[in-house]
């Protein structure tokens, strides 16, 4: 298995796999569900943030299979605080079937290599409070919490 940059060649089996990933966060978090024409918008978003220079995409290829992506991004805010360049880890997907095998583990080792290179001293992730398997996962990454991200849903 190698962990490389994503090419146009890769986005077809991103989007697969992002797919499973937001049906997997809609049965814990219906509000989180992707639109009917979601995957059209992500696959225009992936394909912006390959060619963005201020964003890295990974793939995770074994023999050709796409098993899991990830994208990463450099924010910048205002001098207002300490630390005004932050990275963003926006997401690691890894197939169901080849979860749980050290791939995400290997991809956010690659993303900390990348935020290092960029000075980057602040990262950031962002998990449900009902993904219990990303919330254990980013633990064991290191990462503590932070910040409380609260919403309220109008009702229908």
């Amino acid at each position: 298995m190698h962990i490389v940059s994503a090419g146009p060649q890769h986005v077809p089996d991103i989007i697969e796999i992002w797919k499973e990933l937001m049906d997997f966060h809609e049965k814990i978090d219906p509000g989180l569900g992707r639109g009917e024409k979601g995957h059209i918008h992500y696959q225009k978003h992936i394909e912006r943030m390959m060619d963005s220079e201020r964003a890295q995409v990974l793939v995770a290829v074994d023999q050709g299979e796409v098993l899991g992506y990830s994208l990463a991004i450099l924010l910048e805010i205002p001098p207002i605080l300490t630390y005004s360049k932050r990275g963003f880890i926006s997401e690691i997907a890894v197939r169901s079937a080849y979860r749980r095998k050290g791939i995400g583990t290997e991809m956010v080792a690659r993303i900390l290599e990348w935020f290092d290179s960029q000075d980057i001293n602040q990262i950031q992730v962002q998990v449900s409070c009902k993904n219990e398997i990303g919330y254990n996962f980013w633990k064991a990454q290191g990462f503590k919490e932070n910040l409380y991200v609260m919403r309220k849903l109008k009702p229908e």
